[in-house]
């Protein structure tokens, strides 16, 4: 079984319609380049007029991790990412938090399903996907995405102090 196999049988069990759309979606917008110094994966987007690097060309992981230290996460009891990428900031973070203890929610924003995909061809997302405390929002309409978030934050949006937003 693939990588993305695996990713997609949890996907399927959790959000059926999600799955049934990143199986059909395919990636047009992105290329998967090297980075410059250790080849890690990047993401270079596409559009009419640039082409943009996702994560910083040397090191995909130092500018994410840099980020993720500098937040102090251990108060936060809600999470919200805004934007997975190739799902390395998910990764990251999930494994911080989880490391720590009881997991509090982290809700995905991601607009694109291109890169939902691809995170999911790039990395084994099972573990993440499956965990009740991560909830994904994905190719939601910018009309719909507030009663989206507060719907995934619920009951915990009495708590705002401790929600960040990533």
């Amino acid at each position: 079984m693939t990588v993305f196999e695996k990713n997609m049988t949890v996907l399927s069990g959790r959000y059926p319609d999600l799955a049934k759309l990143v199986e059909s979606t395919a990636v047009t917008s992105y290329q998967v380049v090297p980075s410059f110094v250790n080849l890690m994966p990047n993401l270079l987007c596409k559009t009419d007029r640039d082409e943009i690097l996702f994560y910083d060309p040397a090191d995909p992981l130092a500018h994410i991790r840099s980020v993720l230290t500098d937040l102090k996460l251990e108060s936060a009891l809600v999470i919200v990412l805004l934007g997975l990428g190739l799902g390395y900031n998910l990764k990251i973070l999930f494994s911080a938090l989880t490391n720590r203890g009881p997991l509090g929610k982290i809700i995905v924003v991601e607009k694109d399903l291109e890169c939902l995909r691809l995170a999911m061809e790039m990395h084994d997302l099972s573990e993440i996907l499956a965990n009740p405390q991560v909830k994904l929002i994905i190719g939601c309409s910018e009309e719909d995405l507030y009663v989206n978030i507060w719907n995934a934050i619920s009951p915990e949006f009495g708590i705002l102090k401790a929600i960040k937003f990533i």
